[in-house]
């Protein structure tokens, strides 16, 4: 969950980039025609007259819209969110979670134990949810190379049909 954050807003930032840059496109294209609007001589109009409307119908009340922000106040947001990312991911890299070593023998007794346990559920032939999450709590204070081998053995319990079980 906690490598899924950081995914999550790096790609809302990449999003916020790419919107950044169509709406920089869209002003630019928006300038250009502008431009060729104005080159067109005043005896021609440049947009057709209104049709006309009948009195029974209701007339369109006119709406204003919001400014939109310029490029540079855009790029600013883009920027605020990419430091806030940035600071964000260097806390979660400057502050990993450091557990202390476990000697050979302690490693292999919580191995032990976490088969026992798993093995005591077999017989039972199933786990319910609130087990469950105490066994994978107790897997995850495993060193890395035993809780491969915990979940590998969980899973082939699963697997065999002899423990029914969901993670």
């Amino acid at each position: 969950m906690m490598r899924l954050v950081p995914a999550l807003l790096v790609i809302q930032i990449l999003a916020l980039g790419w919107l950044a840059t169509e709406m920089m496109d869209l002003e630019e294209q928006l300038e250009d025609q502008a431009e060729r609007l104005s080159a067109i001589p005043s005896s021609v109009s440049p947009t057709p007259p209104p049709p006309q409307v009948s009195s029974a119908t209701p007339q369109p009340t006119p709406t204003t819209t919001a400014p939109s922000p310029s490029a540079d106040e855009i790029r600013e947001i883009v920027r605020e969110e990419l430091d806030y990312v940035l600071a964000y991911l260097s806390e979660v890299e400057a502050a990993p979670e450091k557990r202390p070593a476990l000697s050979v023998e302690e490693s292999q007794e919580r191995l032990q134990a976490t088969r026992d346990n798993i093995d005591a559920y077999m017989q039972e032939g199933r786990i319910n949810q609130a087990d469950m999450t105490s066994l994978q709590q107790q897997i995850a204070t495993l060193n890395p190379d035993d809780r491969k081998k915990a979940l590998s053995y969980l899973v082939g319990a699963m697997n065999s049909g002899q423990l029914d079980a969901r993670m």
